[in-house]
């Protein structure tokens, strides 16, 4: 089984070669050389930047933390740094549409929001060190790593794409500068929801362009970790193959080395593809309500009753019907190590053989006269 698992590894990497040589757009080896201390310094302030968004998305997914709990700690990760992203970009478009949207505003957003995140942090960290993950999720974070080490160097290359210049980047760049999020008549992008562009706009105002790209190299890392996680829920040995079919794509590769928005956009619909059939059948199970058995799920109508009759009577009868009905019955039902108590036995009379009723004070009723006439 490791030789036919390893050959079957070998063949999919030949597939995945060949189809690059062919029609792949791969990135651009940069050539060796020691790096300057300002490029040291510049690569540091922006993977510190992105530690503050992704803390700023965790503590804006906060409040739907306990909708996101489903799968393994990976997932939980995954989806919750997706919703983060979503949320936190939804409350920046709400303060550029308020005409708030300065570089001081955007900042202290995403400062009060990495501060919320900071106790799930500690929380994550303390459970990291008392159980640490499994192989298997070791294996598919270093092979991640691995795959897109590269394109995270060519984030400081300012190589950003033509969608980038013209509205990806552009546009929140404008926004910041004017103060407002709107429609502009010379162009037709600004009537895109932007969701990304606002968390671009966020990584400019903390840091710089590359923000921006590295933020859209961590959307393509989350869903291929998000799609491999799947696949290993349905198939345990899936998941490198789930990995490789999606880096297979050499427009996947391409996209991490710029800044553009579809790799976000193939988060947000992993992450609600996997949301929708468990939200389906926590419906189904609501609607459903708690299993029961057959006997005691049919509901059938009562017979009507007929009505009480008048006098001293009702007493007698409504005391037979309540000791001969059902839920009297279930009520005498002994529990375990008790003795069921006697029910009182009321047998309703016959009107034949009831007794005259006597009231107190008056002579007993006199029989009635005969009156028929006799021959």
């Amino acid at each position: 089984m490791p030789l036919r698992r390893a050959a079957l590894l070998i063949v999919a990497m030949l597939i995945v070669g060949a189809w690059g040589v062919r029609h792949g757009q791969w990135p651009v080896i940069p050539q060796p050389a020691m790096p300057r201390p300002e490029k040291v310094i510049e690569l540091l302030r922006a993977l510190a930047a992105l530690t503050v968004l992704n803390l700023a998305a965790v503590g804006a997914s906060a409040p739907v933390a306990r909708q996101l709990s489903t799968g393994g700690r990976l997932r939980r990760v995954v989806l919750r740094i997706a919703a983060g992203f979503a949320l936190l970009g939804t409350a920046l478009a709400a303060l550029g549409v308020a005409g708030l949207f300065r570089p001081p505003a955007v900042v202290g957003v995403v400062i009060v929001a990495a501060l919320a995140g900071l106790p799930s942090l500690r929380v994550a960290l303390r459970q990291l060190a008392g159980r640490p993950p499994p192989r298997a999720t070791v294996a598919l974070l270093a092979g991640v790593a691995a795959l897109l080490a590269l394109p995270a160097l060519h984030a400081f290359v300012p190589r950003y794409g033509w969608d980038a210049l013209t509205y990806h980047l552009a546009l929140p760049e404008w926004f910041l500068r004017t103060g407002r999020v709107g429609l502009d008549r010379s162009s037709v992008y600004t009537s895109f929801p932007l969701l990304t562009e606002m968390l671009y706009a966020a990584g400019l105002a903390l840091h710089g362009p590359p923000v921006a790209k590295l933020l859209h190299l961590e959307c393509g890392a989350l869903s291929l970790l998000l799609l491999a996680d799947l696949a290993r829920a349905h198939a345990p040995r899936a998941w490198p193959l789930a990995a490789l079919a999606v880096a297979a794509d050499p427009t996947f590769l391409w996209e991490t080395t710029i800044a553009y928005s579809d790799l976000s956009l193939l988060l947000f619909g992993t992450a609600t593809l996997e949301a929708l059939p468990r939200r389906s059948r926590q419906c189904r199970s609501r609607a459903a309500g708690p299993r029961r058995p057959l006997h005691r799920s049919l509901r059938l109508d009562p017979l009507p009753r007929p009505p009480a009759p008048r006098g001293p009577r009702r007493r007698v009868d409504a005391a037979a019907r309540d000791a001969a009905s059902p839920s009297a019955r279930h009520r005498a039902r002994p529990r375990r190590g008790r003795r069921a108590p006697a029910a009182p036995v009321v047998r309703a009379q016959h009107p034949r053989h009831r007794k005259p009723h006597r009231r107190r004070g008056l002579p007993p009723a006199l029989p009635a006269a005969d009156v028929s006439l006799q021959p």
